[in-house]
């Protein structure tokens, strides 16, 4: 009764387009067979927009001539919806850089993108109707088959790590995620495998594993304290060989304060104090003695990964061995500078004797010199008085005397010119 005329029809559902809807009607009164119009986008009685798909098929003709046309229309709009639901996701399992494949219940392969060739090395072609337990390794098989028997379980998804088998040979860590493909009633008909390399992250994780393993190994084997703490300066965590000597064990203090730990509340105590600064983001080194112990001690702000304070973190290194080697040093040298001192006041008194005696020899030697020169001049008179008589005795007497007397004489002047 609301739609009493084509004209009420296609006002009310068609619109701006009923003058050509009604074109497009009047056209089906030639007709002389069954047609497919297609589909029509049109408005509900309240206002929501479906798509009908309409067929009309000539029905005769009235006794005044005018034609019959039945016409049916069949609202297609949820079908319209899956079918592009199922575009795009025909188009994102293509596109997709995840390996997804469809299987049936008993895991025969239905699908396989482009990705899942990359990944396997398998095409499409190859892997259609094969069982997905051919990706299992040898020693697993059976693997992949199981966690699709499991969908079967009312199991909604599944994820699991495992490692699979290229085409190549070589296996791959791969992270899956298993979802039932169910049919309208909601029976499980099959499963959506979709499959992500992890071999990178799986590799990281080993590096991280045997780092951590290097870490804790290195803090079990220098004398060394790690510890953390909350902004409230509650102990979070404590590790090292170093706890040992204080009798400790990892983690033992956790859930503490430092206030509790070192049985004070005076902030002025220097773990304290830089725990404190370290809170403001402020980093500090100092030595402390601890319990017969001396520790040099370094404490950092702790950060999230926004670089927001959350926190402390402490190493404290035992120096102990150090510092009773610097005293040990510092007595040494002590030592080492008093022995030097005493050699250096003998060999200052030694300095003394030795320029006091040669003083001495230089004032012997100048009375020596004048000696000498006093002595010589004495023996020079009687010598010039010897040679006088000499030479008075070759002149008056010369032709008197013998050879030897001659020879005497000059004998004893060249002696005395010697």
């Amino acid at each position: 009764e609301e739609i009493a005329t084509i004209a009420d029809w296609t006002e009310r559902a068609h619109g701006e387009r009923k003058q050509t809807v009604r074109d497009e009607i009047d056209r089906l009164y030639a007709l002389d067979h069954r047609v497919n119009e297609g589909e029509y986008t049109i408005r509900t009685k309240s206002g929501e927009t479906r798509v009908w798909e309409f067929s009309s098929t000539p029905f005769g003709a009235l006794p005044d001539g005018r034609r019959l046309v039945i016409s049916v229309g069949i609202d297609v709009t949820d079908r319209k919806q899956a079918e592009q639901s199922a575009a795009q996701l025909a188009s994102i399992v293509t596109s997709s850089n995840d390996a997804i494949i469809g299987t049936t219940r008993e895991g025969r392969i239905l699908s396989w993108n482009d990705a899942a060739r990359q990944l396997y090395g398998y095409m499409a072609t190859e892997m259609m109707d094969e069982s997905i337990d051919c990706l299992s390794l040898p020693d697993r098989a059976g693997e992949l088959p199981d966690v699709l028997a499991r969908l079967r379980q009312a199991e909604s998804f599944i994820d699991q790590e495992m490692t699979c088998v290229r085409k190549d040979g070589s296996t791959i860590d791969i992270s899956l995620t298993v979802s039932p493909i169910t049919d309208g009633a909601g029976t499980v008909i099959g499963g959506s495998v979709i499959a992500r390399d992890i071999s990178v992250r799986k590799r990281d994780e080993r590096i991280v594993r045997e780092n951590e393993s290097r870490l804790r190994l290195l803090l079990h084997q220098i004398p060394a304290i790690l510890w953390t703490t909350d902004n409230e300066l509650h102990f979070t965590s404590s590790t090292g060989s170093g706890l040992a000597s204080l009798k400790l064990l990892p983690d033992e203090v956790v859930g503490r304060t430092l206030y509790e730990f070192f049985g004070s509340k005076e902030e002025q105590l220097p773990a304290i104090q830089s725990s404190l600064l370290a809170l403001k983001g402020e980093s500090t080194v100092f030595e402390q003695d601890w319990l017969g112990n001396s520790y040099q001690t370094y404490i950092e702000p702790l950060r999230d990964s926004d670089g927001n304070v959350i926190g402390t973190i402490g190493v404290a290194l035992d120096v102990t061995a150090r510092k009773e080697t610097e005293q040990e040093l510092i007595k040494l040298n002590e030592r080492l500078e008093d022995e030097v001192g005493e050699r250096t006041a003998t060999i200052r008194a030694y300095a003394e004797e030795l320029k006091r005696q040669t003083e001495e020899l230089t004032r012997s030697n100048d009375e020596l010199d004048q000696f000498v020169s006093t002595v010589t001049h004495d023996l020079r008179a009687p010598l010039r008085a010897v040679t006088t008589y000499c030479d008075l005795l070759f002149s008056c007497y010369g032709d008197r005397l013998d050879d030897t007397a001659n020879e005497f004489l000059t004998g004893t002047v060249n002696a005395v010119h010697c």
